[in-house]
C-alpha cells in the first residue's frame, strides 16, 4: 500500500514537472516572450520606429524654419539697403506720399 502511494505520487509529480524537463518547450516559450518584449516594450522595435519617424519629421520642420529665417534675414537686409523697396512699401502698405504729390484714387467699376 505504501509503495503504491509513493508510486502514484512520483507519477503525479512527473506529469506536473514534465514541462520543466522539456528544454524545447522552455526555449520556444522564452523565444515568444522575448519577441513580444522586443516588439512592444518601452524600448521595443515599434517605439524605435515611431521615434525615428518623429525625428525625421522634426528635422524637416527645422530645415523649413531655417530656410524661412534665411529668407527673412535677406529681406531685412534688403529693407536696410534698398531705398526704392522701402519707398514702395511705405507707399503701398501705409499710403504715404511725398510732399507736393497729388494722390489720384481710381475706382474700378467692374467690381
Amino acid at each position: 500500500m505504501e509503495q503504491r502511494l509513493i508510486l502514484r505520487t512520483v507519477k503525479l509529480l512527473d506529469r506536473l514537472l514534465g514541462i520543466a524537463q522539456r528544454p524545447r518547450t522552455w526555449l520556444v516559450g522564452g523565444a515568444i516572450v522575448l519577441a513580444v518584449w522586443l516588439m512592444f516594450s518601452r524600448y521595443g522595435l515599434l517605439t524605435r520606429v515611431e521615434l525615428e519617424h518623429n525625428d525625421t519629421a522634426l528635422d524637416a520642420a527645422i530645415a523649413e524654419k531655417r530656410r524661412m529665417l534665411d529668407s527673412l534675414r535677406q529681406y531685412a537686409t534688403r529693407l536696410e539697403r534698398d531705398t526704392l523697396l522701402l519707398e514702395q512699401l511705405a507707399r503701398e502698405r501705409y499710403g504715404m506720399i511725398r510732399p507736393g504729390e497729388i494722390v489720384l484714387v481710381v475706382v474700378d467699376s467692374s467690381r
